[in-house]
C-alpha cells in the first residue's frame, strides 16, 4: 500500500529543485521522489511471519515451541540432523531425517555455524570452540546500510513532534482503533528519493528518508517537544565491509560486531554528497514557511571533513545487514548457488545473510528474505541467480503489500508453479505437501526454530519449533539488541 502524503511538502520539493518525480520505485526505474509503498494491511505491519506463518499455526505437522533459543547444528559425521536448544532451562533437541535450514538473519545464523564449529578455525579456537568445518567465509563480508539523519526545526505544528503527545495522542489511538488510520499506522518515513550523487551514474547511488519528525537520539529514538523534521539518508551499496564473530562458546553471549561503517573512500565521499544535496532540498524557498532552522548537524558543519565528521559520530545502523554467510564458489563464499553450506550436507541457509552484496535500497524481509526463499527451490544448473533482476522476476521483489488473504495453503501452495514435484520447495514450506511418484499428495512435517527473541511488528515474539522431517531455524530482526550490546566499532580502518 501506498502510505499517506506528508503535511511537509519535502517530495514537491525534490521535484523543484530538479530532481525527477517517481510514483513507483519497484517499476524497474528506482530514480526520483514520490511516496512511500509500505508492507501494512488494516494500519498493521505486515510482516513474513503474519502473512506466512501465521494461517499455517493450526496445521498437525507444525509444533511451534516458545522461549528457544538455538544453541547449535547437530552432527552426524559432516551430515546436520537437528538443531540443539535451551528452553525454560531444559536443552532439549530437535532431530530431523531431511535437511536442517538456517534463516535466522545475517547476525545470527553465521553465529550459530560458528558455535556449531563452522568458520573461520583461528576464530573459533579463540572462543573455546572446536573446530567441526573449516570454512574462512563465515561472519565476513558482513555489509549494512550507514545512516546519518539531518534534522530540522519546523515552524508551525504539523509533525509527529507535538501529535503524538497529551490529548493528540489520545485522540490518534481513538482514531486508530476505530479506523485503523491517523500517526499510529505510518511508516517511519513517508517521502522516499533515489538519487545519482554523480551525472556519470547509470543509476541511483543515495536513498533519502523525510520524515516529519525528529529526535536528536537515534539509540534513543525519543521524539522532541517542538516541531521538526528528518531527512535520513544512507549510500545504496556501500563498499566497506565488517564482520561478526562468535566471542564465546556461550550462545547467549552476544557476538563481535564490527560494521567497518565508511572505511572505503568511494563511501565517505558519496555519504556526503548525499548529505549536501539534502540540505540543497530542504533549503529550497517552497519550504521556507515550514523550516526554521537546522539542527543536526547544523551551521558548524559546512565543509566535506565537517559533515563525515559528523556522519561518523552521528551516523546509525539502518537494520539491512547482509552477506555474512555470502553466496558463491570463491574461498570466501559460505553456501552454493542452491544455497547448501559448503562442506555439509544436508544444511542451507536461507535468509539475506546469503547476498553477496546489498541491495540498492531496503532490505526488507517482506521482500528480500520472500525472493530468497522463493527463488532458492528453483536453483539449477541452468537456472537464473537468485538475485536475478530480469522483468519476470521483479515483482517478486516489489515493497507493496503481501496479498490481502495468504492462500491458507501457506508458502508452498500460495507460490507453487506447476504440479510437478519440487523436494526443496517442500523443504522449505511452512506445513508444506509433496506427492509421491504416483501422484498422491501427502503431508510432511515442518518446524520453525527461533535463534531468539524476534520482533515482528513491534511485538517480541520468542518461537521455536519441532518436527521429525526437516527443522528450520527462524529469527527475524532479533540483533538490534545485540548491537546495542556491543556497541560501535571504530567507522573506519
Amino acid at each position: 500500500m501506498n502510505v499517506p502524503n506528508s503535511p511537509i511538502p519535502s517530495f514537491e520539493t525534490a521535484v523543484a529543485e530538479g530532481f525527477p518525480r517517481n510514483p513507483d520505485y519497484n517499476n524497474g526505474n528506482q530514480e526520483g521522489f514520490g511516496y512511500f509503498q509500505a508492507t501494512q494491511k488494516n494500519g498493521r505491519r505486515w510482516s513474513t511471519a503474519r502473512a506466512f506463518l501465521d494461517p499455517a499455526r493450526r496445521r498437525p505437522n507444525l509444533r511451534v515451541e516458545t522461549e528457544a533459543l538455538a544453541t547449535r547444528v547437530l552432527f552426524d559425521g559432516q551430515r546436520a540432523i537437528g538443531v540443539a536448544y535451551v528452553q525454560r532451562g531444559e536443552a532439549p533437541e530437535a532431530r530431523c531425517s531431511g535437511e536442517v535450514i538456517l534463516s535466522a538473519g545475517a547476525v545470527k545464523s553465521p553465529h550459530l555455524l560458528e558455535l556449531s564449529g563452522i568458520g573461520n578455525p583461528e576464530i573459533l579456537q579463540s572462543a573455546g570452540i572446536p573446530v567441526r568445518h573449516e570454512l574462512r567465509g563465515v561472519g565476513e563480508n558482513y555489509r549494512d546500510h550507514y545512516a546519518p539523519r539531518m534534522n530540522w526545526r519546523v515552524t508551525v505544528p504539523i509533525t509527529l513532534n507535538e501529535q503524538t503527545r497529551g490529548v493528540a495522542l489520545a485522540k490518534e489511538i481513538v482514531k486508530y482503533y476505530v479506523q485503523r488510520r491517523g500517526v499510529l499506522s505510518l511508516a517511519a518515513a513517508l517521502v522516499h528519493g533515489f538519487v545519482r550523487t554523480r551525472p556519470e551514474l547509470e543509476v541511483p547511488d543515495v536513498q533519502f528518508l523525510f520524515s516529519h519528525a525528529s529526535y536528536s537520539d537515534p539509540q534513543v529514538r525519543a521524539l522532541d517537544r517542538a516541531p521538526g523534521m528528518t531527512v535520513t539518508l544512507y549510500q545504496c551499496r556501500p563498499e566497506s565491509t565488517g564482520s561478526i564473530h562468535v566471542n564465546s562458546p556461550d550462545p547467549a553471549a552476544a557476538p563481535a560486531i564490527r560494521p567497518n561503517y565508511l572505511a572505503d573512500e568511494l563511501d565517505r565521499r558519496t555519504l556526503v554528497a548525499g548529505m549536501k544535496i539534502a540540505r540543497r532540498i530542504v533549503n529550497n524557498k517552497a519550504l521556507d514557511r515550514y523550516r526554521a532552522f537546522e539542527m543536526n548537524p547544523g551551521d558548524r558543519c559546512q565543509t566535506d571533513d565537517e559533515l563525515l565528521a559528523f556522519a561518523r559520530q552521528y551516523g546509525h545502523t539502518a537494520y539491512h545487514v547482509v552477506g555474512t554467510c555470502k553466496m558463491g564458489h570463491d574461498p570466501r563464499a559460505v553456501v552454493d548457488d542452491e544455497l547448501r553450506v559448503h562442506g555439509a550436507a544436508s544444511l542451507r541457509v536461507v535468509d539475506a545473510s546469503i547476498m553477496p552484496r546489498m541491495t540498492s535500497g531496503n532490505t526488507c524481509p517482506v521482500a528480500v528474505e520472500r525472493l530468497i526463499v522463493d527463488d532458492a527451490p528453483d536453483r539449477g544448473p541452468k537456472s537464473r541467480p537468485v538475485m536475478d533482476e530480469g522483468p519476470d522476476r521483479r515483482h517478486r521483489c516489489r515493497g507493496s503489500a503481501p496479498p490481502a488473504d495468504p492462500p491458507a495453503g501457506g508458502l508452498a501452495d500460495q507460490r507453487r508453479r506447476s504440479r510437478r514435484a519440487d523436494p526443496w520447495r517442500d523443504r522449505l514450506a511452512l506445513g508444506g505437501s509433496t506427492r509421491d511418484p504416483g501422484g498422491a499428495r501427502r503431508d510432511r512435517p515442518r518446524s520453525l526454530l527461533s535463534g531468539g527473541g524476534s520482533f515482528l511488528g513491534g511485538q517480541k515474539r520468542k518461537a521455536a519449533a519441532t518436527a521429525s522431517a526437516s527443522v528450520s531455524v527462524l529469527s527475524v530482526k532479533e540483533w538490534p539488541s545485540l548491537l546495542g550490546a556491543v556497541g560501535r566499532a571504530p567507522a573506519h580502518t
